[in-house]
């Protein structure tokens, strides 16, 4: 199945600040649709440069038909995940 949506905690603080968060709420109603995406074929500097000019933590990555592999946060890119960029 295609990625159709992403729920990040920034799409939560939005929620709460225009009020309209609800646990009755449906995800699909504050989720962001159609969400930027990387590809396992992008560097990692190619994904941080989307996330850093987007201003935005997490990006899924998808197959070419944007199935979901998995989700970088930018935590990871920064040394504070596995990826580690000098050695102590």
């Amino acid at each position: 199945q295609q990625v159709c949506g992403i729920l990040t905690d920034g799409d939560i603080r939005r929620a709460i600040y225009t009020e309209t968060l609800s646990l009755q709420r449906k995800v699909e109603l504050i989720m962001t649709k159609n969400p930027l995406y990387g590809t396992t074929k992008d560097t990692v500097a190619k994904v941080l440069d989307i996330m850093e000019q987007k201003k935005i933590t997490v990006l899924p990555i998808t197959t070419n038909d944007k199935k979901l592999l998995g989700i970088v946060h930018i935590h990871d890119l920064l040394g504070k995940g596995s990826i580690v960029f000098s050695k102590p």
